[in-house]
């Protein structure tokens, strides 16, 4: 697993705003294998679903399997290897990293924008290209 931030979080750990909270009831975003009966809320606040997601990194030892502060810049798909090339970034610079599947949970709501153009679409947007067997995601 890569992750961009230097804990286990994602949105929860970014977002510590007055009043954040998930939107969702709560037996709905938990996992199933790791049920909470405990909540707070019916829709927990987000140092709360934070400190479940902590737990839950704990309990099944999840952080040596990720890599933090760490960005994926890029996605090539070899369908002569049948793998991913996977570009990452981190503090040390760029390399590749082989990967037999890819699952983006990149949280597109816990990003600024960049600048807009007139017609009100993003300057630059991220764009995935089929090409001759490849696919090319920047």
């Amino acid at each position: 697993m890569i992750e961009k931030n230097p804990e286990i979080g994602g949105t929860w750990y970014e977002n510590t705003y007055p009043g954040v909270a998930v939107d969702t009831p709560s037996h709905f975003y938990s996992y199933s294998f790791e049920l909470n009966p405990d909540w707070s809320h019916y829709t927990p606040n987000g140092p709360e679903f934070q400190q479940y997601l902590l737990r839950v990194a704990d309990k099944y030892d999840l952080r040596r399997h990720v890599v933090f502060d760490t960005r994926v810049t890029a996605c090539t798909w070899d369908e002569a290897a049948q793998c991913w090339h996977v570009e990452i970034q981190d503090a040390n610079g760029t390399r590749i990293e082989r990967a037999n599947a890819v699952m983006n949970a990149h949280g597109p709501v816990n990003r600024g924008r960049g600048r807009r153009s007139r017609d009100s679409s993003p300057s630059r947007a991220r764009r995935c290209t089929p090409r001759a067997g490849t696919t090319r995601c920047r």
